[in-house]
């Protein structure tokens, strides 16, 4: 039975570009809010946030497909 259950991913650590994902939100927001007035500020936070959410999109899934290739 630990056999079983030692090739299944922990469910506290493996968030793995969760971080990376509310950093690309936030930037995202922020540089929507900001292209208002401070366009200057807003351009930089757009291309950082869509940078971070390419990482985290890659990131979560090539841990998906690697679950996917223990279980089968």
């Amino acid at each position: 039975m630990s056999e079983i259950n030692n090739n299944l991913p922990s469910s506290g650590g493996g968030q793995g570009g969760s971080g990376l994902s509310i950093a690309s939100m936030i930037l995202g927001i922020l540089a929507t809010v900001l292209s208002c007035c401070y366009y200057y500020v807003s351009f930089p936070c757009a291309i950082i946030g869509l940078i971070l959410g390419a990482v985290a999109i890659k990131k979560t899934t090539a841990e998906k497909v690697w679950l996917l290739q223990e279980l089968f």
